[in-house]
């Protein structure tokens, strides 16, 4: 039996604080550049498409920022994506569950009259001004950055300290859920629950790849309804 890893623990904390700190700090500057970038008009006309271009750069940042951390703790990147799988009978199993996932969360918001999709984000769709743009952040690399951050380096690293995979899982979707601090509490406890499913899915197939088909599969379904909401 593997003896647990307790260094690559606090390792894993301090790297990944490094990553996600790059990831934050570039996006706040560029909301902020953008924000005075736009001199006249109301900047808030144009808060989905400030918010849509810092994802993109942003995530873009993280993920450079999260290979160079691999490289230097010098771990195979194999070893911490995986290998993906094409295999149509295996995607379509995952492409089911995201499905049967959506509907049952929607039938919940419906019968307890929530919003389908909040109000914001259709805001933000609707002051991105581009659906290309909201389409590339928020179907695109926010998703990527996210299963390749949560799913792909800390659930790997995690598990092997005393945490095990089990409470590598808590703590990832915790940590994930945690970074939606602009949704509800209940959308929050779905969002810690849908990282569990995500690890799952992670462990299970062995690869990362995964975790980012599945994420953008949902997010793509919660961008089509908006535009059937915002049409």
């Amino acid at each position: 039996m593997e003896k647990p890893d307790n260094h690559s623990l606090v390792q894993t904390f301090l790297y990944g604080a490094i990553v996600f700190g790059v990831f934050s700090a570039s996006r706040l500057a560029i909301q902020f550049g953008l924000e005075a970038f736009i001199i006249s008009g109301d900047a808030s006309d144009f808060s989905g498409l400030i918010i849509s271009l810092s994802t993109v750069f942003s995530s873009l940042a993280g993920i450079l920022t999260l290979r160079l951390v691999i490289r230097t703790i010098g771990i195979p990147s194999k070893e911490i994506w995986g290998t993906p799988s094409f295999h149509i009978k295996e995607i379509g199993k995952w492409l089911f569950l995201c499905i049967v996932t959506a509907c049952l969360y929607d039938a919940i918001r419906y019968a307890e009259c929530r919003e389908i999709v909040p109000e914001w984000l259709v805001s933000i769709y609707l002051t991105t001004h581009s659906w290309v743009l909201f389409l590339l952040s928020f179907v695109g690399v926010a998703p990527v950055f996210e299963e390749l951050f949560f799913r792909g380096f800390l659930v790997n690293r995690l598990s092997k300290s005393a945490l095990g995979v089990f409470g590598a899982s808590v703590v990832t979707s915790l940590l994930w859920a945690l970074t939606h601090m602009q949704y509800t509490f209940f959308d929050m406890t779905v969002i810690f629950m849908l990282g569990m499913f995500f690890c799952y899915a992670r462990i299970k197939t062995a690869s990362v790849y995964t975790c980012v088909f599945m994420h953008m599969v949902l997010n793509l379904w919660t961008f089509l309804e908006i535009i059937l909401l915002s049409s």
